[in-house]
């Protein structure tokens, strides 16, 4: 799937924070450039889903993060 955005952009101050961003189709849960992308259950047109079936658990004080299987 092409990502239709810029990801050449640093998030605010992602030394500090992990911005997490949905509402973007994407195929796969990932982070970069401080920002971890997780709108992976939208669909297309006809029903079919077009990411992964996954969600995270955020460590909001160690920035980790797990990916789980739905």
């Amino acid at each position: 799937m092409k990502r239709i955005y810029e990801r050449n952009i640093d998030a605010f101050r992602k030394e500090m924070y992990t911005q997490v961003v949905g509402h973007t189709p994407v195929d796969k849960i990932y982070e970069e450039n401080g920002f971890i992308s997780t709108d992976v259950f939208s669909t297309y047109r006809d029903g079919r889903q077009i990411g992964e079936s996954a969600m995270v658990v955020i460590d909001s004080v160690s920035r980790e993060f797990e990916k789980i299987e739905v």
